[in-house]
């Protein structure tokens, strides 16, 4: 193993604030340093994920706890759509299993009759991990059942210089050391990945030279947990489906148009509260082939505006910059720097506009270093788009700034729960 894989993993530990928003194997157990924990049975699960706004009255209710506690149960019936009945039983369901509990000490209010107590999230029984695999770098979390992040890490992977197998062994690897020390259990792992995801849970992914890989397989053996996997981009777009209340008047969710910009480029759209998966791609479009341009090289948008592209202009075109953050803070006093980030910004304009035109979204969400960390360059594109496009874009940046990649692990990682929370309690 290369000295990139087998430095230590420098583990962090963040703040547990509330998120915005396979194949089976063994039933988890604590690693070394742990108490041990007794484990249920492990739940079945799809390889996939769903990606789709919960339909269970259940499912629902945990979905609304999750984002709007503390919530009493007329609130809950008001805000879903559901009957006072039905969300009785669900509450009771939730309760039951301990993904919610009742909070007193929350009760608001000094009116006549008995007070509505409060439902909010409950600390679970377990917890679930997720990995976002960057063309450079994974992002590896753990989290709760509501979303907050309990640890995470980053490790140096060059996916596209190293075997699907051997990289695959170092994210599990990473996965161990990280959960160290943790008595919860772990019910889940999820990863997100530059790659189609086929129905089986292998991957196959031209970002980084793999062929048919069982991602999925190997996840779910190596750590005995369920496993299942996604492509990065529409899971950061489900990132944003996740933060999204319900609405109980039923009125259908505007189509969404998501579009990533960093080293690699990719788009995924939702339709009527589901990601979009497409039968054999990935959402990936940084093969397609980039517009001449006189200050960026390269025949696809990966060559011409990913970053390591546009760091090589740069250099070409006499700007020292090792990073992006030194490029943009060249910009500011360094006109061939500011031209190279323009032309950066305009050439993705372009394609988010190609792809806006064909797909018709009610909204644009752009996300990514590429559109988030150089406001000038932003509203470059944002102008591009407007002058190429017939149509007059509603165009967000997204939620998600330096938290995009733990938010698309995240998305994966907690998509069965999400889906279906009884069935993993």
């Amino acid at each position: 193993m290369s000295a990139a894989l087998s430095a230590p993993l420098a583990a962090r530990t963040a703040d547990a604030t509330p998120a915005p928003g396979g194949r089976v194997g063994a039933p988890a157990t604590a690693t070394a340093g742990a108490t041990a924990t007794a484990s249920s049975p492990t739940p079945a699960i799809a390889p996939t994920a769903a990606f789709r706004l919960p339909s269970s009255p259940a499912a629902r209710l945990h979905h609304q706890i999750r984002l709007q506690w503390p919530i009493t149960r007329p609130e809950l019936a008001a805000s879903t759509g559901l009957s006072q009945p039905t969300v009785a039983r669900g509450v009771t369901a939730l309760l039951d299993v301990g993904l919610i509990e009742e909070r007193p000490d929350l009760i608001t209010g000094t009116g006549a009759g008995r007070p509505r107590i409060p439902l909010a999230p409950a600390k679970s029984r377990w917890l679930h991990v997720g990995a976002h695999m960057g063309l450079r770098t994974t992002h590896i979390a753990i989290f709760d059942t509501v979303g907050r992040v309990l640890r995470e890490t980053d490790l140096d992977l060059p996916l596209d210089a190293v075997a699907a197998e051997e990289a695959i062994d170092s994210i599990i690897a990473g996965i161990h050391r990280l959960r160290t020390g943790i008595a919860r259990p772990l019910r889940t792992v999820g990863a997100a990945l530059s790659g189609h995801v086929a129905a089986d849970g292998t991957v196959t992914s031209r970002s980084y030279g793999w062929g048919r890989t069982d991602l999925v397989g190997m996840l779910s053996d190596g750590l005995g947990l369920p496993a299942l996997a996604a492509p990065d981009v529409a899971a950061m777009a489900a990132s944003e489906l996740a933060a999204t209340p319900l609405r109980a008047d039923g009125e259908r969710l505007p189509t969404s148009l998501y579009f990533y910009a960093r080293e690699l480029i990719g788009v995924a759209w939702t339709v009527d509260g589901a990601v979009h998966r497409p039968v054999h791609g990935d959402g990936s479009i940084s093969h397609l082939r980039a517009p001449d341009s006189d200050l960026l090289g390269g025949e696809t948008l990966k060559d011409a505006v990913g970053a390591t592209g546009v760091l090589a202009a740069a250099r070409d075109h006499g700007v020292r910059a090792e990073s992006m953050a030194d490029l943009i803070g060249a910009a500011q006093t360094n006109s061939t720097a500011r031209a190279i980030l323009d032309e950066r910004a305009r050439i993705l304009g372009l394609a988010v506009a190609n792809v806006a035109d064909i797909v018709d979204p009610a909204h644009v969400i752009l996300a990514g270093a590429a559109f988030t960390d150089d406001a000038a360059g932003l509203r470059v594109a944002a102008r591009t788009i407007a002058d190429v496009s017939p149509v007059r874009r509603d165009i967000r940046v997204s939620r998600a700034r330096g938290t995009i990649t733990r938010d698309a692990a995240r998305a994966v990682a907690l998509d069965p729960l999400h889906s279906d929370p009884l069935s993993l309690a």
